[in-house]
């Protein structure tokens, strides 16, 4: 997905399991992998923007 298509969207990640681990209303792309302030772990996760009417949505893999 274009960054200028979802910057200024909110934005949701969730772990493997379905966990909400991030979240933010104004997406300015710069999340920087933390989840409550701690580096999060290696593996899947996924995004959701939800963007003037229209969901975009997706895997990452973290690997440090």
């Amino acid at each position: 997905v274009k960054s200028s298509i979802i910057q200024g969207c909110p934005l949701q990640i969730y772990n493997s399991l379905g966990k909400k681990i991030y979240e933010v209303s104004d997406y300015q792309n710069d999340w920087n992998g933390l989840s409550n302030g701690q580096p999060a772990k290696d593996g899947d996760y996924y995004y959701v923007f939800n963007c003037n009417q229209k969901t975009y949505s997706g895997a990452l893999r973290i690997i440090r």
